[in-house]
């Protein structure tokens, strides 16, 4: 008996090591995430992405609902996985989802934007507060497999669990235990065989089920976040965590139920045992139904939870990308009247915030934009920052300028496209019906802001200055400001009247091709397509050849041999 006790002292003191062992390492990390938190502020986001990471995102994004968003198509041209990965300082799956969501729906209200500023600039002034959220939002962490959003909001249905099974196992392992009081050696073997079968049963079970499960665990720290609400008193913070207090007051039963899920692989002594726990009596499985039941009960409450939190971290993320930024500026938005005023657009010194050393650009136009220039001077490029520029005022309320005016705008582009092998599409198939989704978006209300890199490039030249005229000029109204990049010269004049002309521009030194990047006001009349195969090595006959056939031309109007 005196060992037994000796025995039972040595493990309570074990395990109360553990707990202080626990505690400490806890509060030391605590401050070490505290610390990373300050030296990631106002840097552009480093985390490393994998292939999955962007398909769970894309399942998220199916699960919110907009009549007004960046389609895939757009968002591709725009390149802007790689802005969404600059911006995303987010610390939890919830707050990272929610962000990608918010940069594919532009806002088209100032009130929604308004709110924005008023969080962004809030955030960058409350460093205490700021952190003390951002700590929140780690505690409730990444899904690295699925979509939080999808799995608990999706098309898929949660998986029913069968409980009698392990009822079962626990009545056979109550039972081998008693037995060990009649038969020892029998009592033995069927303990054992009764623990093997639990195990086992328990972990494939829980198998089906576990992408569920880690959706859950992930909901537990987010409720409790909510609980701590009194760190958020300030009358910026504090509507947004009274109104999901309001509505975890239905969620009292599904917290109870799903704290028996745990919290995943936290590294707490108390959550250790409580494994072993659930391993031996099946508890979470057995209760696993109900708790599904509570979830769909209340899965509007717990909706809400998510987005108000997800919202106040996402701006949390743009207020620490603005800081980024080598210079921004704040949107000023203009009222149409009823479309009394022309569709405009005004931007100085705006520049892509990819690019290390950008040349930076102004325009200021209350018509559509031809642009002209030869190969690889920079009219892609310009395409890109400009919508970008209006995609972030309409979204983080921050833009990579010095000034910033427009309307509120939908957003479309078709730049580049790619045959569709899948669906058996063609190059020039896909390019007409990319461009026919814009001229169906000119039916609403709202305005229409275009980006459109080479029209119809994949069609002989008759037909393609033919249709692209006619597809411009469609272009070109009161609902729709257009930019379209072309090499089309012809383009210039038979648009002349709806567009403005622009171009960029290049020196064709002796030995080199100098680009400076920089917009002017015009039509080029300048090429470099063939000095651009003449630099990378062609024989020096098929580039002489090719520069008299291109003087003939130009010169009679005609394609002659030479």
């Amino acid at each position: 008996m005196k060992l037994e006790l000796q025995l039972i002292g040595l493990g309570l003191t074990i395990y109360v090591f553990l707990v202080f062992q626990f505690l400490y390492f806890q509060k030391k990390n605590r401050i070490e995430l505290e610390q990373t938190l300050k030296k990631e502020w106002g840097n552009f986001s480093t985390k490393e992405w994998h292939p999955s990471d962007w398909e769970r995102l894309t399942h998220s994004f199916t699960v919110f609902s907009h009549t007004i968003f960046i389609d895939t198509i757009t968002w591709n041209d725009f390149e802007m996985d790689a802005i969404f990965r600059q911006i995303n300082q987010t610390h939890s799956s919830i707050g990272e989802e929610y962000l990608y969501y918010l940069l594919h729906t532009p806002a088209t209200e100032k009130e929604k934007l308004e709110e924005r500023e008023h969080l962004i600039t809030y955030f960058t002034t409350h460093e205490k507060e700021r952190i003390a959220f951002q700590v929140l939002a780690e505690k409730i962490g990444k899904q690295k497999k699925e979509s939080l959003y999808e799995s608990l909001f999706g098309f898929k249905e949660i998986p029913v669990l069968k409980s009698w099974k392990h009822i079962l196992s626990d009545i056979f392992l109550i039972g081998s235990f008693l037995f060990l009081l009649v038969n020892p050696i029998l009592g033995i073997f069927l303990l054992i065989l009764a623990l093997a079968y639990s195990i086992s049963l328990y972990y494939k079970e829980k198998a089906k089920v576990a992408n569920s499960i880690s959706c859950f665990q992930q909901i537990i720290p987010l409720l409790k976040a909510i609980d701590k609400r009194t760190l958020f008193q300030t009358t910026e913070l504090k509507p947004y965590f009274d109104q999901m207090a309001d509505a975890q007051k239905k969620l009292i039963s599904f917290k109870k139920f799903s704290l028996l899920f745990g919290r995943g692989f936290s590294g707490s002594p108390i959550d250790i045992l409580l494994d072993y726990v659930r391993m031996l009596t099946h508890i979470d499985l057995i209760l696993f139904n109900q708790v599904v039941i509570q979830f769909q009960m209340y899965k509007n409450e717990i909706l809400f939870c998510m987005n108000q939190f997800g919202f106040l971290e996402s701006m949390i993320a743009a207020a620490s990308y603005r800081k980024a930024l080598p210079n921004y500026c704040i949107p000023e938005f203009l009222t149409l009247e009823g479309q009394k005023k022309p569709l405009s657009i005004k931007l100085t010194n705006v520049y892509h915030p990819r690019i290390e050393t950008p040349v930076k650009n102004s325009i200021a136009v209350k018509k559509s934009v031809l642009l002209t220039g030869s190969n690889a001077s920079g009219k892609s490029t310009f395409l890109k920052t400009t919508a970008i520029a209006a995609l972030l005022a309409q979204t983080i309320h921050t833009v990579p300028a010095d000034q910033y005016q427009a309307p509120f705008y939908q957003i479309y582009s078709s730049m580049a496209i790619r045959d569709n092998l899948s669906g058996h599409d063609s190059y020039y198939m896909v390019e007409i019906k990319s461009l026919k989704r814009i001229l169906d978006a000119k039916k609403d209300t709202i305005p229409v802001l275009c980006f459109i890199d080479e029209v119809l490039r994949g069609t002989n030249t008759v037909e393609r200055i033919a249709a692209s005229t006619e597809i411009l000029k469609s272009l070109s109204n009161q609902q729709v400001l257009c930019f379209a990049a072309t090499h089309d010269i012809e383009l210039t004049q038979l648009l002349k009247e709806e567009y403005e002309n622009y171009y960029f521009r290049e020196q064709i030194q002796k030995e080199d091709i100098l680009f400076d990047y920089q917009l002017k006001k015009g039509i080029s009349t300048s090429r470099n397509a063939i000095r651009l195969i003449q630099q990378i090595g062609y024989e020096k006959k098929i580039v002489d050849r090719a520069l008299l056939r291109a003087d003939t031309f130009l010169k009679t109007g005609s394609w002659r041999e030479i």
